[in-house]
């Protein structure tokens, strides 16, 4: 088999010859038997009537045809000492090759290794000796030049994008984040929960187990961002538990009250979301009571029948994730009847499962995921839904003269000028005061008019020292770590930063409030002031509304209509009925 073979040249040579002069074997004299031959020759100088002949045992023989730059490449795969007789191609065939034919891998490869396929070395137009090209002429040989009296066409077509075939992507959907957490005690973690809502943009923070005392607010009140409100609902006696939703003041947030008894086996706070949207807020204790599905029934019959778009959502201690654990198969038949889905698929407590539900009816979640958060030992849930958010700033419109441009001299000049002349002063006081008033302000219009401009106010914390941000963003470091590795020793770290992040804060803040309420001890509106926004909740007053005073009004006329209404009554009786004693003095 690895002979060569002298006489496969001379059968391509002789077979070339019988189409044309231009056919050219491509690969070498010589060719082992078994392996593939490959010739070519120029498609435009053959005939319409000429064919490329190849059969083998009168049979057509496995061969690839390529047209590359008029050039018909034909690969022969595995010659053999039978190859003979004839395989026919016309030219518009070999076009039709060209074009639809797909190779094969090993045709590909064959026509690789024959040179068929390999690109043309390229070279650039300006490179080489054409690069240093120089016209000569004759001494004394003036060089022509054409002159005309129009200026040569200039295609002014250009080749641009139709932009009426273009469509804008539809808008993202509104929606509101929202998130919950069981805090395990707020007492010591409130500056790190406003970092938490800050850093992750949240508009619904839902906490539960508190361990807030009644009229005890010191932690929320530190908790909360400027900007943002709560309701609360403290377990009125006994330690722990404590349920509360921070949220926007932008949001419009009412807690519902669904006329229900006391609820021994759960804490529950129930409120009026925008867009027709109720939500619960629930938190069981992990000891089993027999009664908790019954009053989760009671409490969800309820709440159904105010929206369809239910949203609850809380601590549960039930674990989910185990079908057959106590509670499970019932509370599952329990959300499916009130046509609830339960989202949460992932572990939420640092021991591996599922107590932490966001379950909703009618109302599609999206972004369901778990943050780790080192404080406690259940994980942030973030989620989102589609509602009406007011993401934007809060922007107000202020007028404002540019008054420390205004030159003294040029105003007094000013007002120099239009002041009347002493012949034909003013007849009255009132009339100079007008006429002095309208003098100044038209001069302060000519010099410094008023502007109107469009802001957006943003507070930040007077406590928030260099120090404290740099720790932040230490933070950061340490937790996406975690979440790409989520090794161990990393999480610990992260841990232990946040622990000292969290005390960093607190002595900030207490330093803070410390030096302010010492530099303030004489000034009693502002002590007062300062240790009521520290112990006492916001206050969560409606906003003015024309029907709220004309109801005010409306009540005021009542009463004082009473009031006129029973004084003459009463006087009118003291007039016609005198008493009996009563005796007229003598004329």
């Amino acid at each position: 088999m690895g002979m060569v073979l002298w006489w496969t040249l001379v059968w391509i040579s002789g077979f070339c010859a019988r189409l044309s002069s231009e056919v050219r074997p491509l690969r070498s004299a010589r060719v082992k038997e078994g392996s593939d031959v490959t010739m070519s020759c120029e498609v435009s100088r053959l005939p319409d009537s000429a064919t490329l002949d190849w059969e083998r045992d009168r049979e057509p023989t496995a061969n690839t045809t390529l047209i590359i730059n008029q050039t018909a490449h034909i690969t022969i795969h595995s010659t053999d000492r039978h190859s003979a007789g004839k395989h026919t191609y016309a030219p518009s065939d070999l076009h039709a090759l060209n074009n639809n034919h797909r190779l094969t891998t090993a045709a590909a490869t064959a026509a690789s290794n024959a040179g068929i396929l390999s690109r043309r070395r390229y070279i650039h137009r300006g490179s080489g000796h054409n690069r240093h090209r120089t016209l000569h002429y004759p001494k004394g040989t003036n060089i022509p030049s054409l002159w005309t009296n129009s200026r040569p066409h200039v295609n002014t077509t250009h080749r641009t994008s139709n932009l009426s075939n273009l469509r804008s992507p539809p808008p993202a959907p509104l929606s509101i984040s929202f998130a919950l957490l069981n805090t395990r005690s707020l007492t010591n973690k409130s500056p790190v929960i406003s970092e938490l809502i800050l850093d992750n943009n949240i508009d619904f923070l839902l906490l539960t187990e508190t361990w807030q005392q009644p009229s005890d607010y010191y932690a929320l009140n530190q908790a909360t961002p400027t900007n943002y409100s709560y309701i609360a609902k403290p377990r009125s006696s006994g330690r722990g538990g404590g349920i509360a939703v921070l949220h926007k003041q932008s949001l419009s947030v009412t807690e519902l009250d669904l006329n229900l008894p006391p609820m021994s086996t759960f804490e529950y706070l129930a409120l009026s979301l925008p867009n027709s949207i109720t939500a619960i807020l629930l938190y069981r204790p992990p000891k089993t009571h027999p009664s908790f599905l019954s009053e989760l029934s009671e409490l969800l019959t309820i709440a159904s029948s105010l929206s369809n778009r239910l949203l609850l959502t809380g601590d549960f201690n039930i674990h989910v994730d185990l079908p057959n654990s106590p509670l499970t198969p019932d509370f599952l038949s329990l959300l499916d009847c009130f046509h609830l889905t339960q989202h949460i698929n992932f572990p939420t407590h640092a021991k591996g499962h599922t107590l932490d539900l966001v379950c909703s009816s009618s109302l599609p979640l999206s972004n369901l995921r778990p943050l780790p958060f080192p404080l406690s030992d259940h994980h942030c849930i973030l989620f989102s839904a589609p509602l009406p958010s007011p993401h934007h700033s809060t922007k107000r419109s202020i007028s404002f003269r540019n008054i420390k441009f205004v030159n003294p001299l040029t105003l007094s000049q000013l007002i120099s000028s239009a002041l009347p002349p002493d012949s034909a002063p003013p007849s009255s006081p009132d009339d100079y005061a007008i006429l002095l008033d309208s003098i100044l302000s038209d001069s302060l219009n000519s010099m410094a008019p008023w502007k109107t401009i469009t802001v957006s106010f943003t507070t930040s914390s007077p406590w928030y020292t260099s120090e404290l941000r740099t720790m932040k963003q230490t933070g950061r470091q340490l937790e996406r770590l975690y979440k790409k590795t989520h090794l161990t020793v990393h999480a610990e770290a992260y841990k232990q930063h946040i622990s000292s992040y969290r005390d960093a804060l607190l002595a900030a803040k207490s330093a803070h409030y410390s030096t302010l309420i010492n530099s303030t001890n004489r000034n009693p509106r502002i002590l007062f002031s300062t240790v009521k926004t520290l112990l006492q909740p916001p206050d969560n007053n409606p906003p003015p509304s024309t029907d709220l005073c004309n109801s005010f009004l409306h009540s005021f006329n009542n009463k004082i209509s009473q009031i006129n209404t029973s004084l003459t009554a009463s006087i009118t009786n003291s007039f016609t009925s005198p008493p009996p004693d009563f005796h007229p003095p003598p004329p």
